[in-house]
């Protein structure tokens, strides 16, 4: 009776038309052509659970994938996800959902001799925006890497100190993606996520910057070709329309609906409201699934009416559930469906779920077939490699068991329509069935079921040096929780299994990640695990504080550094959260604790700092920079050696720490820093942080009036940069020295240096950088005699970027723009 359909992805679900809907898919259409032509305009399905919003996009996508001649549309390009209401530990990467779009796409995308071409312009697009950071998306991305032909990359320790902000890293270079895609592509890209009540905060970031920078659209006809760099670099010369469902239940909190602001997207967005369908509707939709005219059928939607209210997914559940028990049965004389009201009428479906219904009907669902499905619940909508995996190890360690007592089971759901399956992976038709199917486990029960499910994968990832399947089941692990664990030795392999997991995810640039998997290593920890297991404790504690700092998570950082303060036996296992510290400290904005933070720490370091900055001191400094730098050429500066001293290392970076900080209460303090770092940097060898030292100090002194030696030290900060420079400072650099190399070269030709000290920001999630060299950009596009409708258009996107990144204009355009002389060179 229900018939399948393939649909989006290739996986199979029950047609469910969209009878009734014709008024709200027009509206949809209208939207999607207005995007595509006009300004960027969003969709927004809203409904109840059950009422058809996935259903309705579907409908959509199919219209937009075959194109439309009447308004000249060519098929579109689909990008779609969708999130899942499952614990934070089992789906422990950030942006899950959304990555999954993305590899699904680049699966797609993989070279072909159909698609080699389309693949190719992908690749060069990727390299032209990104660069070598393409690379880090196959991190996060697997199949990016059959697109761009590389590998899986591994962060380094240096690599991770120098980012400022992982999330927007990542932001950064996934909107850059979904640009390349819109742009490599004839045709328009649809992006479409469901369940969006589910998203959390950072997805929520994330779908608003690719909807951002996806919405521009090329106004310049100007031929300058610095022009045309800026807007194939900053603007987005493709069509794009953002599609999105949102379930409001009353199950659905105030808080996620408020998290969701639809009226903050930035671009057009329309609205629709979906409610449940009306009796002609009902009774339209039986009548076409049962091929028989409506008005054979209108008093059997009249009762189907009044038990489902109209809900399309009851609708379809009850139908389904009649057939099973005969309650509506196919006549061979008559050649047409037949029933008896009397019995529907009688019918129990109350609020019973699809499980429920199928278990109470004749020829019903089995006891291995529920187990099964429980079993499958338990990995979330749908099944992966893993759940083979956990039925191979579990029948190898009992032999005498069924060989498919898990896959025949699930092979009798697909048949019994609970279940679709594609390429060996099963997926529960709707989040209904899937939840319905775990909540048939006992709750007390549930946490075991994960915590050995992920004990016995462990085991599995180690044999085969897996680490996808390994962090898969440590992420089981952490839904049983510390209460499955039966004694202090599961305790500790759970603690120690987090560990290791934490460590691979940071490996692999993974910083939410890993942050969720230090942080629940330490709740299986002993209550006296720092008297007992210190080094198990300080490498979990250490690792969660440097990722907790990495992804924001500032409250939890505060907690686990008063810990390892506390409990540290040694200063070595102290500095690195004395310079977490000084970050927390200038988040909260208490400058004078972070700066009396900073001075003690270089003082155990051995580098005193005066106690107080008279004009004599700074003179005595300076005199002696100065004589240290005279004998000295550039080839010298540049090709000198490398920092080794451990203590000198983590000197400079506390400089740089204190350098900001001073920046806002103490400025006339900052010649010092900068003097000191560049002395530390002469006396023991360049440091990734040097190449600051020298454009803070030629900027220094270019304010003093010496031009032509500050840009001789801008120049050599830039070597520095490209020699040993730190990803965390590029941005800064690129800025101060582009400003100085244009008092000394013609502005047009320095200027798109700010274009690449915007990317190298970004790529440490350096938001403040990026958006200061774009101000800086767009001033010097003024100056340098720009036509006034580029540089409005640039000024606008720089706008548009600054508040997508949560940084006050006013804040960054006059307070850093206007103060930057007065603060740094008072």
């Amino acid at each position: 009776l229900i018939e399948k359909e393939t649909v989006m992805d290739g996986t199979t679900t029950p047609t469910t038309a969209v009878y009734g809907r014709d008024a709200e898919l027009d509206s949809l259409k209208q939207a999607y052509r207005r995007s595509i032509f006009d300004q960027y305009d969003a969709a927004i399905i809203c409904g109840k659970q059950g009422v058809g919003k996935s259903s309705l996009a579907h409908e959509f996508i199919k219209y937009a994938k075959l194109g439309d001649e009447a308004y000249n549309t060519k098929g579109c390009v689909l990008l779609s996800g969708k999130f899942d209401n499952i614990p934070r530990a089992q789906s422990s990467q950030l942006f899950s959902p959304v990555l999954s779009a993305f590899n699904k796409y680049c699966e797609w995308l993989s070279p072909t001799e159909e698609r080699s071409s389309l693949a190719k312009k992908v690749s060069c697009g990727l390299t032209l925006s990104l660069g070598q950071e393409a690379c880090a998306l196959v991190n996060v991305i697997p199949n990016l890497a059959k697109v761009i032909g590389s590998k899986k990359t591994k962060n380094t320790a240096d690599e991770s100190d120098s980012i400022v902000d992982f999330k927007k890293i990542l932001r950064h270079l996934l909107s850059q993606f979904a640009d390349v895609i819109s742009r490599s592509h004839d045709a328009p890209l649809v992006f479409f996520m469901d369940n969006l009540q589910w998203a959390d905060a950072a997805s929520i970031a994330l779908l608003k910057q690719i909807m951002l920078v996806t919405s521009g659209s090329s106004s310049s006809s100007s031929s300058d070709s610095s022009d045309k760099i800026l807007e194939n670099d900053r603007k987005n010369n493709g069509q794009s329309f953002f599609l999105g469902c949102y379930r409001n239940n009353n199950d659905v909190g105030k808080d996620n609906y408020t998290l969701w602001k639809i009226d903050d997207l930035g671009p057009n967005v329309t609205k629709i409201e979906l409610d449940c369908l009306d009796k002609e509707a009902v009774n339209l939709m039986i009548s076409n699934k049962m091929k028989m005219l409506p008005l054979l059928t209108s008093s059997l939607a009249d009762v189907v009416y009044r038990k489902t209210e109209g809900n399309p997914s009851f609708v379809i559940q009850l139908m389904t559930a009649l057939e099973k028990g005969s309650l509506l049965c196919m006549c061979p004389i008559r050649s047409r469906w037949i029933w008896d009201e009397k019995k529907i009428e009688d019918y129990e479906l109350g609020t019973k779920d699809v499980v429920s219904i199928l278990a109470d009907s004749p020829g019903s669902l089995s006891s291995d077939v529920l187990a099964a499905l429980c079993t499958l619940s338990c990995f979330g909508s749908c099944s992966d490699r893993s759940l083979i995996e956990l039925e191979n190890e579990l029948v190898s360690s009992h032999p005498e068991s069924n060989s498919k007592w898990l896959s025949g089971p699930l092979d009798c759901a697909v048949a019994e329509g609970v279940l679709n399956k594609k390429d060996g992976q099963y997926q529960f038709v709707n989040d209904r069935v899937k939840d319905s199917a775990y909540n048939l486990i006992n709750p007390e029960e549930r946490c075991l079921h994960h915590f050995n499910y992920g004990l016995a994968l462990c085991s599995v990832a180690e044999r085969n040096d897996d680490d996808g399947l390994f962090l898969m089941a440590v992420g089981q692990i952490n839904l049983g929780g510390p209460k499955a664990a039966g004694d202090s030795d599961e305790r500790s392999s759970a603690a120690n299994y987090n560990l290791v997991a934490g460590k691979k995810a940071r490996a692999a640039s993974d910083f939410f990640s890993a942050y969720w998997f230090y942080d629940y290593g330490i709740s299986y920890l002993k209550v006296d695990h720092w008297a007992n297991d210190y080094d198990l404790s300080l490498a979990l504690y250490d690792g969660a504080a440097e990722c907790a700092l990495i992804v924001g998570e500032h409250v939890v950082l505060s907690i686990l550094t008063e810990q390892i303060m506390h409990y540290a036996r040694c200063i070595e296992d102290k500095l690195h959260i004395f310079d977490i510290s000084m970050r927390i400290l200038m988040h909260r904005s208490d400058m004078s604790a972070a700066i009396a933070c900073g001075i003690e720490v270089l003082s155990k370091l051995g580098e005193d700092f005066p106690k107080k900055v008279t004009p004599h001191v700074a003179i005595h400094f300076m005199e002696e920079t100065s004589e240290m730098l005279d004998e000295m050429t550039n080839e010298e500066l540049i090709d000198h050696k490398a920092m080794s001293d451990s203590n000198k290392i983590m000197a400079m970076n506390f400089l740089t720490r204190l350098f900001e900080a001073l920046f806002m209460i103490r400025p006339s303090d900052q010649p010092i820093v900068i003097l000191k770092m560049v002395q530390l940097s002469l006396t023991h060898g360049m440091s990734p942080l040097s190449p600051l030292a020298f454009v803070l100090y030629g900027s220094f002194l270019a304010n003093m009036g010496n031009i032509q030696e500050g840009y001789r030290y801008a120049r050599i900060a830039k070597a520095l940069l490209e020699k040993i420079g730190s990803r965390r400072v590029a941005g800064a650099v690129i800025a101060y020295s582009t400003q100085l190399m244009a008092y000394a070269e013609p502005v047009q030709s320095v200027i798109n240096f700010h274009i690449e000290g915007g990317k190298a920001a970004m790529k440490s999630g350096d938001t403040m950088y990026a958006n200061l060299n774009a101000f800086f950009y767009d001033s010097c596009s003024y100056w340098s005699g720009k036509k006034l409708r580029n540089v409005m258009g640039q000024l606008n996107f720089t706008l548009d970027l600054t508040k997508q990144s949560n940084h006050v204009l006013m804040l960054v355009s006059s307070f850093i723009l206007g103060a930057i002389e007065r603060v740094i060179f008072p």
